[in-house]
Parts: C-alpha cells; structure tokens; sequence
C-alpha cells in the first residue's frame, strides 16, 4: 500500500497525540555507578528521595545497570505522590530474570505496609497479595522478559491487578484489594535478588513496557510535521482580486 503525504501526516498526528496523554510517574534506569544500591538516587522526577536500606545489611548490588545479589536486606524508594486515586490506572514495568530458584520481590505499599509482591520463590514466581490465600498470580519463569504490574484502582479500595510478561497477560487477582501505593520496595530473604532492570511507573501500559531508548513512534511524529511544514512551504498561495 502506498503511504501519501497526507496519511503518514495523519498517522504521526495520531502517534504524537497518543504520547501526549502517556505520564511517566517515576522511573529509575539505574544508570549508577557499580557498587551498593544503598544511598544511590535523589529526589525529583516523581521520587521523594533514593534508595535507603531498611536492614542492617546492605548487599544489593549494581552492576552495569542491573541491580542484583543481596542477602535479607530491603531497599525502600518512596515517591513524590501517592497512587490510587480512584478509577485510575497505573502501571508499573521492569525487566526482571524469575530465576525460580532466590527468594526476592518487589513490593508496593503505604505507611511502612506492603499489599503485593512481584517475587521469585523456590516455589513461586509471580504476583501474589500480602497476607491473601489463593491469590497468585503466575509467570513463567526462566530467562529475561519483561513484566507489567497493571493495578486498575476501583471505588472504595476495589482494586485488581493484571500481570503482563512481554506483552501478553498472565491473569488478574480474584478479589478485590486495596492497592494504593506511595513507595517501592526491593528484598531479598537469604538468597539473591533476581537480577532487575529498568523500573517504570506510568499512566500507560506502553510507557511502562517500553525499554527506554529513543522512541520510534516521536521520530514518526516529528517527520510527520516535518513534512507538513515543507508542503506549506512550498504550497503557492492563491490571491483573490
């Protein structure tokens, strides 16, 4: 199919009006320098402050933008705005390697408490509720993918979430739960952290399963106007007498 002037112009209007309504809440790319997590981050771009340890033992590492090792140790980041406001969607992305083998998670939660865990278990891989019977939800486990946590919050503290492993979903909970969140949490429980990359908070499902690099739907965008503006430009005008 031949693609003329006007429908890619169309079509990159179309792509850049769809990233105008996508927010990035907070991400961290863990572009730090080696060494331990612990103090590393500031505040600013959605996060309150850094990585602080919450545990005497302080053994997550980072190495080339992978956060990985650790034992018992826990690492809280806390954002600049807590989520949940009701009949809203948030979205939160990371590369992980569900080893099925350590016992590590990531966890969200308000005032010190945890309501999920995104972990890899000697037994379980997946998203399970804090404290919730028959609440898993199970991901494959084996190799890099990368995972979506969707959390849907509803009226009254009625939330779901649906886990997405490299764009296809792998269930959502049965029960309703309060799921409102203000920090994130990494932890380990005597054995290492799966190994974790490119955490994204978002407002849209492609924000947060996007690996950020320049994005090729804004160059689509930008050529699109681009050659909106060299068509005027050359357009004759038309005088009436």
């Amino acid at each position: 199919m031949k693609l003329t002037t006007k429908t890619f112009a169309l079509l990159s209007l179309i792509s850049l009006a769809g990233q105008a309504g996508a927010v990035v809440i907070a991400q961290d790319l863990f572009t730090y320098a080696n060494g331990d997590l612990n103090g590393k981050g500031s505040a600013g771009a959605g996060w309150d402050d850094g990585w602080t340890s919450t545990t005497a033992i302080t053994q997550i590492q980072l190495t080339d933008g992978v956060v990985s090792g650790g034992n018992r140790n826990r690492l809280v980041r806390n954002l600049t705005d807590t989520q949940g406001a009701d009949e809203t969607t948030v979205y939160i992305g990371l590369t992980q390697t569900m080893n099925g083998a350590s016992y590590s998670s990531l966890s969200t939660g308000t005032n010190g408490n945890v309501n999920w865990r995104f972990e890899s278990h000697n037994d379980f891989d997946g998203f399970r509720i804090e404290n919730v019977s028959d609440s898993r939800i199970a991901v494959t486990p084996g190799g890099e993918h990368r995972y979506v946590i969707q959390i849907d919050f509803g009226v009254a503290n009625a939330d779901f979430a649906t886990v997405w492993q490299d764009g296809v979903s792998q269930g959502s909970n049965a029960v309703a739960q309060d799921f409102s969140f203000d920090k994130l949490q990494l932890e380990t429980f005597g054995d290492s952290l799966s190994p974790t990359q490119n955490l994204i908070v978002a407002t849209t499902f492609a924000e947060a399963n996007a690996v950020p690099e320049p994005s090729s739907t804004a160059l689509l965008g930008l050529g699109g106007l681009a050659l909106i503006l060299r068509r005027r430009r050359s357009t004759p005008y038309l005088l009436l007498a």
